[in-house]
């Protein structure tokens, strides 16, 4: 089931992809790189999308710990898109889900 599961949020995914994109990954990393002095709007914008696509797809496509903070999960996005430069133009989403992935799949906490 749970991989019935899987492969549904991953046909999902793909399926976004080719309908709409909010923002590219270069767009969102610009965003992240402004501090909220230089321009709070911009920075406030790419924290709500960070942590949006973290919260629709935790516990779906990737587990994190319960302790995690919205400094982390901004971190691991953040440092995806800088070393991941050739990848940058794709969808800010599907950037981010690999990020949270990486960081946390599934299979290390199915004990």
């Amino acid at each position: 089931m749970k991989r019935v599961l899987s492969v549904i949020s991953i046909l999902f995914i793909v399926s976004n992809v080719l309908h709409s994109q909010f923002y590219s990954g270069n767009e969102l990393l610009d965003m992240l790189e402004k501090t909220e002095i230089e321009n709070k709007v911009y920075y406030t914008m790419a924290m709500g999308y960070v942590v949006g696509v973290f919260d629709a797809y935790d516990g779906v496509l990737f587990r994190s710990p319960s302790n995690i903070t919205i400094e982390q999960v901004k971190d691991i996005g953040k440092k995806y898109l800088i070393d991941n430069p050739e990848t940058r133009h794709e969808a800010a989403y599907v950037l981010l889900v690999r990020a949270f992935r990486e960081a946390f799949p599934m299979k290390d906490l199915k004990k």
